[in-house]
């Protein structure tokens, strides 16, 4: 198991409560704007970890195609 792995084990549950991972969600829906919204935007999150990010950007940008990538299996999980 690497680092990543570890990470994930332990924090998977509070990085979808931290108030800084909420902040910086709110701060990446604000700075995609417009261009993000128009229908076939895509959306690569490299180190996406648990896709959080990606799930809350599919709600708010319901015509945008999403992808996302980790280097680690437990934060993909």
């Amino acid at each position: 198991m690497d680092r990543w792995d570890r990470h994930w084990r332990r924090f998977a549950e509070s990085a979808r409560v931290n108030p800084a991972q909420a902040f910086r969600r709110r701060l990446i829906l604000h700075l995609l704007g417009g261009e993000a919204a128009e229908p076939g935007a895509a959306i690569l999150d490299i180190g996406c970890g648990s896709g959080d990010l990606l799930a809350e950007l599919a709600a708010h940008l319901p015509g945008a195609m999403f992808a996302g990538i980790d280097n680690s299996k437990t934060g993909l999980a």
